[in-house]
Parts: structure tokens; C-alpha cells; sequence
């Protein structure tokens, strides 16, 4: 195991020095919409960017905001696929050098069944080709591959997204 991050990403300070305890030294907890996501390091840290704590090099869950202006994780359950597409374009446009998606292994299920959520698979495929037509600049690799942007290297401009595309997942 050589990255980790917390179940609803409940995390506190002491969760980096276990993690650096433990010889693991890439984290992803921290998310900024998640109220049990580091209480104890909010104005300590910044939820936004790559960084350094404790020893364990932070890849935050990447925030953006809605077309309605509130911020809202990237999480395949949680977006449309315009969202994502729209969030990803705005992130590269700023330079940003990470873009940590999150999905939960029962997403593409619906609720309490084994059935696929032809949603959620769908969204999930048009993520997958659209990234796939722009691998040139949109590269994807696991938490322990590099490149992984130093925090001084970290924009700090949050990603916005277009009304439509959280319309859509409205409708």
C-alpha cells in the first residue's frame, strides 16, 4: 500500500502521522465540501492544493464549482459527465497539474442492488473516451506514479463549470 485516503474522508492531523508511522506516503483525504475532513487543519492547510504534512504528500479531492457557484467534489456519482468534462478543461486551463477523481466501488449500482445504473455507467464511459481522445493532455496515473505537481507548483485557481452542465445533472 503506497497511498491511502479515509472512508468519507474523516481525517485529522494524527491521520498523516499514522500514515507516515506506517511507511505510507501519499494521501487523499482531504476534501474541502467534507465536514469531518481534517477539522483540525482547516486554516492549517489548504484543501485545494498539493502539499506536504507530517511526512505524506497530499493530493487533495479536487473542488469545483457548480454552474450555480457551490463547490462540489468530482466524484463520478456526483456529476454530470459535462461537469466533469467542464471541471477538467477549466483545471488544465489554469494549470493545474492534478485532478483527483473519486468513485466509489457500489456507483455504478443502483441503490441497495446489483443492477447497473445506466447513469452513472454511461457517465462513467464518456469520461473514460473522453479522456482516452485527449490523453495528450489529460494523463491519467495512479496515485504512486508521477508526476505528482510539487505544492509550489500548484495553481490556485478553483475550476468552474457552466450552468448547462450542472443543469444537466439536475434534470
Amino acid at each position: 500500500i503506497s497511498a491511502f485516503r479515509a472512508g468519507s474522508f474523516a481525517s485529522n492531523a494524527d491521520t498523516y502521522r499514522a500514515l507516515r508511522a506506517c511507511g505510507i506516503g501519499i494521501d487523499s483525504s482531504l476534501n474541502e465540501v467534507m465536514p469531518d475532513s481534517g477539522p483540525d487543519l482547516r486554516g492549517r492547510l489548504d484543501f485545494t492544493r498539493p502539499q506536504f504534512f507530517e511526512g505524506v504528500r497530499i493530493l487533495p479531492m479536487t473542488i469545483f464549482r457548480d454552474g450555480i457557484g457551490r463547490p462540489r467534489p468530482a466524484q463520478l456519482g456526483a456529476c454530470s459527465f459535462a461537469e466533469m468534462r467542464d471541471a477538467m478543461e477549466a483545471a488544465y486551463a489554469c494549470g493545474t497539474e492534478n485532478f483527483v477523481i473519486l468513485s466509489q466501488n457500489f456507483e455504478m449500482l443502483r441503490q441497495d442492488s446489483s443492477v447497473p445504473d445506466t447513469i452513472v455507467v454511461r457517465r462513467f464511459e464518456a469520461l473514460c473516451a473522453y479522456r482516452d481522445a485527449n490523453r495528450d493532455r489529460l494523463q491519467a496515473v495512479k496515485m504512486d506514479q508521477r508526476p505528482i505537481a510539487s505544492p509550489e507548483s500548484a495553481p490556485t485557481c478553483l475550476p468552474e463549470v457552466s450552468l448547462g452542465a450542472t443543469l444537466i445533472r439536475h434534470g
